[in-house]
């Protein structure tokens, strides 16, 4: 039950850091790629994407739900936690992130997105 437990908080967390990454308090701007994720403890602890926002850079490049980000600028994630990962995601607005994903639960058919982060919507 705990183990339950840990997996929905850290789903919830990782899902607030990607889809809002980095929040300006005083105009509420949100910079991000606009996906959500969680981290799979049945395929190697690698996030999931659990949620593409509509009208976000990850959706104008095609990223879809079900995949798995393997490696964020080259650097391999396997290993890391979910704070790490949102630190290798996360950037200023305007700049390029290149994204490794794993469209199954395989690493042999791996294809690589280079998304802009940008504004997202906010969610009140």
């Amino acid at each position: 039950m705990l183990k339950n437990y840990w997996i929905i908080v850290v789903a919830v967390l990782v899902s607030l850091c990607i889809y809002s990454p980095k929040v300006n308090a005083q105009n509420k701007q949100v910079y991000g790629i606009g996906v959500s994720f969680q981290m799979d403890p049945e395929f190697d602890l690698l996030p999931k994407v659990t949620d593409v926002v509509a009208a976000t850079s990850a959706y104008s490049v095609g990223v879809q739900r079900g995949w798995y980000i393997v490696a964020v600028d080259g650097i391999n994630i396997k290993g890391k936690n979910q704070i790490e990962i949102v630190k290798l995601i996360r950037g200023k607005e305007g700049t390029y992130v290149k994204i490794t994903f794993a469209k199954e639960k395989n690493l042999k058919d791996l294809q690589e997105y280079i998304i802009m982060r940008r504004k997202l919507p906010i969610k009140e």
